[in-house]
């Protein structure tokens, strides 16, 4: 966890960065008064082009579900739910 992120252990391609900016560019784009249920459907459709795309077939339903229980955990553990 930095600074409130989920940002997974950094591999040796340094993708923590990435990883990190595309979260400060989401909380900016929420700062700055975007629709947020646009954006979580923006985010949705990314974790399923993520799924989809980049992880195996045989791997993709327990990707799917790693992906629910993390949003419900997180939101769990912010008292949002």
């Amino acid at each position: 966890m930095d600074g409130g992120f989920f940002i997974p252990p950094e591999d040796d391609d340094g993708d923590e960065r990435t990883l990190l900016a595309v979260a400060v560019v989401i909380r900016a784009a929420l700062a700055d008064g975007i629709d947020p249920y646009a954006l979580v459907g923006v985010l949705v459709e990314g974790a399923v082009y993520a799924v989809t795309t980049h992880v195996p077939m045989h791997e993709r339903s327990t990707a799917g579900a790693a992906v629910l229980a993390m949003l419900q955990g997180r939101m769990k553990a912010l008292g949002a739910i």
